[in-house]
């Protein structure tokens, strides 16, 4: 049996090029290395909204029962302080519960005069619930919700608009 050098590339005896094996093999395993990089990507991103979408359901929950309360049992007291840009003012500050499991989390029960195109909404109150937490290194989020109140039992009518 004759053993026969060739030199690399060359064809060999059978018709196939010798090299080729391994460039077929590190080509693959660049494209096998490519898809799990873009997988291992994607599911992180995948887990980031997740995570979010959890965290703004765990937001609006604890804005719900602070609305609930409100409709349930009416405003606390009424609106004081200085007026934000849309004319709510604080009723009362709230923190979430604990159980809503939001870093750094914050709410307010904030209310203004009901506005109506014709007449009047006497003793009525726009009430918005605002709960915002920490959503990352440096950015904050918040959830509002709103519905329609009474003014609190004993409070003089036309008492708490500014």
């Amino acid at each position: 049996m004759s053993r026969r050098r060739r030199r690399c590339g060359a064809p060999a005896a059978d018709g196939g090029r010798g090299g080729v094996a391994l460039a077929d093999f590190v080509t693959g395993m660049l494209l096998l290395a490519s898809a799990l990089g873009a997988f291992a990507a994607i599911t992180r991103t995948k887990f980031d909204a997740i995570a979010a979408s959890d965290q703004h359901a765990r937001a609006v929950a604890a804005a719900e029962e602070a609305i609930d309360r409100v409709r349930l049992e009416g405003l606390p007291r009424l609106p004081h302080g200085d007026a934000d840009a849309d004319g709510f003012r604080l009723v009362a500050a709230f923190t979430p519960a604990a159980g809503h499991g939001l870093a750094g989390a914050a709410g307010r029960v904030e209310a203004r005069g009901l506005r109506l195109a014709e007449g009047d909404a006497q003793g009525l109150f726009e009430v918005r619930a605002v709960v915002s937490w920490q959503d990352g290194p440096g950015r904050r989020a918040r959830v509002r919700l709103s519905t329609v109140s009474s003014a609190p039992t004993g409070a003089p009518a036309g008492e708490g608009r500014r």
